[in-house]
């Protein structure tokens, strides 16, 4: 390619040449071409300008030398005289005629006899006018006029003058013209190659110059010392040069810097991975921490992003300073004109990706000390704008060449490693572990399953039974979600929910799932005389989504569900939140006759009071706390400690996770009124469960009918 540009501008450059010694030369040409032309012109025009200027001298000389002899009528005095015109060469005749045109003195090729008639039409035409006349033949000049003395025509002069002599006399001229003008067309083109490069010599130094900054390289000037033009041109030029180069480095400083800290930019940041990555010395290794701002929307959206700015840039410069303690040079934009290596030895890159992500090249050796020593750092609070923000960050380290050989994968390898930091504990850091980059992976491909999920509404409904302890009496149920993973088969919910949770979609799986359950409790109790709850898990995401009262009683309303057979269940910790739109929506629910029940009861820290005010129409004691009645005092005693709570809060209770008859028998002994686990029945699809109700009805047997069944 170099090659091939060197050859086009030389062909550039001789062919500037060659186009302006053409013109030149046929502007040369041209030249001689008109010279020529304008000499045959010339030389015509001198004939004949010679020719009439001849003739009119000797026609007036012989006239008056001849005058005399004509009055005197002596022809004989002028013999000399005619003699001496005939010796002339140019002088092809001359002759004198009376008045009447009779010959009376000739000399020359003409010559007659004296007193002859002369038979000559042009001179009869000068007799008749009685005045000159002249024309010019082929091979002489011919003029005719009067001899008049005193204004009497004495005499007609006859005089014909010789082209040939003053031809000979031209020609030599034009010979002498025509040789110039053929060595200006044969010298010319040389002439015209030296002034050609001669002129073209400045454009080509431009030219070259032009190409140089084309490159990047702004050190050529063009060296000129002429006052002239194009040495004014030169310096124009390298002062546009000087001032080119200033704002190219100022574009390629904007271009790889970030506007808010200050650091190099993601841009800048790929070069030089680039670079180190093209490293062959297997001791030039080094690392990329890859650094993020924990809960930094959380400031935003508390304090809004002029602090969230704030933060980034005091984020900034602690990192600085945490690289300079350990001895590193924060390096920043220097910007080469081949871009090349500038990540030497001794220095750290710290540069902002976008948002709060951050990453920082260093040395391979120096990583873990460096993220350990940030850490550290970040613990003491900031001071920004009136307000202390603690915030931690986590780390992720990868390692040239152990973890990734390429700029793509060594970025994401340590964007893996900051997750698994975050994963553990926030505010650490973690070197990248592939084992465990396979699980986010997993965690990956398991979001993406789940957002085709909610698409294709493939979660699914399951019920399970709830009976009543006295009469094993079937009474309610509870809505279940499952999930039949077209590839891998049903997932547990323990596996998928938390995923679902993290991605926000909660209130949306909540939303499609509760409509499914009002529309099964509406079909399972139409026209039945006693009928079933329907209880269904509310998570907090669903209770802090706008409208999540409304969106509930439009489903009952357009189900035509009485509120009081759906049962809203949620966990104690949410039970416990001091929450202004949790205790809204539960006051929403409980206008609407929706009843209330605190799940997973007795597992967590209740603050009865807060129990007493938000009146739950339920509690639903814990599996784990009838696991072990049977056999354990200590265990018992605990059961019935809920039990108590539960009847001074005018609350109902339901025991989960009953298995064996014997813990049965104990929730009768204890007067608790509802029951629900294995021993009545598993969780099962609808159809099943329907069934299961039309048997239980038709036997009134219904705990035995869903055991043998379940």
């Amino acid at each position: 390619m170099s090659s091939y540009r060197s050859q086009f501008t030389r062909e550039a450059n001789f062919g500037l040449a060659r186009r302006l010694m053409v013109v030149l030369s046929s502007v040369i040409l041209l030249g001689a071409i008109a010279v020529l032309s304008i000499s045959v012109f010339v030389q015509k025009q001198m004939i004949e300008d010679r020719l009439n200027m001849n003739a009119i001298h000797l026609a007036s000389l012989i006239k008056e030398v001849s005058i005399p002899a004509i009055l005197r009528n002596d022809p004989a005095s002028l013999d000399v005289f005619f003699e001496e015109l005939e010796s002339r060469s140019d002088i092809v005749s001359v002759s004198i005629v009376d008045p009447e045109g009779w010959l009376w003195k000739s000399g020359g090729a003409e010559a007659a006899a004296w007193l002859a008639p002369v038979d000559d039409p042009f001179l009869r035409e000068a007799i008749v006018a009685q005045e000159p006349r002249q024309t010019l033949g082929e091979n002489y000049l011919h003029r005719a006029g009067p001899i008049a003395v005193a204004g009497d025509v004495i005499g007609f002069l006859n005089l014909r003058v010789a082209r040939a002599p003053i031809e000979q006399e031209l020609r030599g001229l034009w010979v002498s013209t025509a040789a110039i003008s053929i060595a200006c067309v044969i010298v010319g083109p040389l002439i015209a190659w030296v002034i050609a490069r001669r002129l073209s010599e400045p454009l080509l130094r431009l030219q070259e110059a032009s190409r140089r900054v084309a490159s990047g390289d702004f050190s050529h000037r063009i060296e000129s010392h002429s006052n002239d033009e194009f040495g004014l041109v030169a310096q124009s030029f390298n002062n546009m040069l000087d001032e080119l180069h200033s704002s190219f480095l100022e574009t390629k400083r904007v271009a790889y810097e970030d506007k808010l800290t200050g650091v190099p930019n993601r841009s800048w940041l790929s070069l030089q991975i680039e670079n180190l990555t093209k490293r062959t010395d297997p001791e030039d290794q080094f690392a990329a921490l890859f650094l993020d701002v924990d809960r930094f929307k959380e400031v935003n959206d508390t304090h809004g992003h002029h602090v969230g700015d704030m933060l980034l840039r005091a984020f900034t410069e602690r990192l600085r300073n945490q690289m300079q303690e350990l001895g590193l040079k924060p390096t920043g934009v220097r910007v080469h004109k081949k871009q090349g290596l500038l990540f030497e030895q001794g220095e750290a890159l710290l540069s902002r990706l976008g948002g709060d992500e951050f990453t920082i090249l260093v040395d391979g050796g120096k990583s873990q000390d460096l993220a350990r020593s940030i850490v550290a750092a970040m613990e003491k609070p900031f001071a920004l704008d009136g307000l202390n923000l603690k915030v931690s960050t986590s780390i992720g380290i990868a390692l040239f060449p152990d973890h990734a050989t390429s700029r793509e994968h060594l970025l994401k390898c340590a964007d893996v490693a900051m997750y698994q930091a975050k994963n553990d504990v926030r505010g650490t850091f973690a070197v990248y572990d592939r084992d465990k980059h396979k699980e986010l992976l997993a965690r990956s491909q398991m979001e993406k399953d789940i957002d085709r999920a909610v698409a294709n509404d493939e979660f699914e409904l399951f019920l399970q039974p709830k009976f009543d302890v006295a009469s094993e009496e079937l009474v309610g149920v509870e809505a279940l979600i499952r999930w039949n993973h077209p590839e891998r088969g049903f997932v547990r919910p323990d596996d998928f929910l938390p995923v679902t949770a993290a991605m926000g979609l909660m209130p949306r799986v909540g939303q499609i799932m509760v409509g499914k359950a009002i529309r099964v409790a509406a079909e399972i109790n139409q026209g039945r005389g006693k009928p079933i709850t329907m209880a269904v898990n509310i998570a907090s995401e669903e209770l802090l989504a706008p409208g999540f009262a409304d969106r509930l009683k439009s489903q009952l309303e357009d189900n035509s569900l009485d509120p009081r057979l759906l049962e809203v269940e949620i966990t104690e910790g949410t039970a416990m939140e001091q929450n202004d739109l949790v205790e809204h929506n539960i006051d929403l629910l409980r206008e609407l006759g929706v009843k209330l029940a605190v799940d997973d009861f007795g597992v967590g820290y209740s603050n009865l009071g807060r129990l007493k005010t938000l009146a739950f129409d339920t509690l639903k004691i814990d599996r784990g706390l009838i696991m072990d009645v049977a056999t354990d005092d200590a265990a018992r005693g605990l059961f019935q400690t809920v039990v108590d709570m539960a009847k001074v809060l005018h609350a109902d209770v339901v025991s989960e996770g009953v298995e064996t008859p014997e813990q049965l028998a104990f929730l009768q002994e204890r007067g608790v009124q509802t029951y629900q686990g294995y021993y009545g029945g598993r969780p099962m699809p609808l159809g099943e469960f329907k069934q299961l109700v039309v048997e239980s009805d038709s036997q009134n047997r219904p705990a035995e009918v869903l055991k043998l069944v379940s």
